[in-house]
């Protein structure tokens, strides 16, 4: 299952804490997400667990939503980056 092209304004709208931008998020990028983490190694129930750390940490001042810089790259790629990093790989 490969990420969904992630809208700038989607974004936008989460780090303004809009709910339904979040659920919508949520939607659309935990089953990627999960896959992605099993593809790195992790069992299905372990890439679940670490995907609801990282979701309860991205809207902190220091979580990956806010540090992400549109400039830098592609969200999703950004985002991979982040869950590699959770996993020290």
């Amino acid at each position: 299952m490969r990420f969904p092209i992630t809208r700038t304004t989607l974004l936008a709208r989460m780090r303004k804490g809009d709910e339904s931008a979040w659920s919508e998020f949520v939607l659309a990028y935990t089953a990627p997400a999960n896959t992605f983490l099993c593809s790195l190694g992790l069992s299905v129930e372990d890439a679940k667990d670490l995907w609801q750390k990282v979701l309860l940490k991205m809207p902190s001042r220091k979580g990956v939503l806010h540090t992400y810089r549109a400039d830098k790259g592609r969200f999703r790629s950004w985002l991979m980056m982040a869950l590699s990093h959770k996993l020290g790989v």
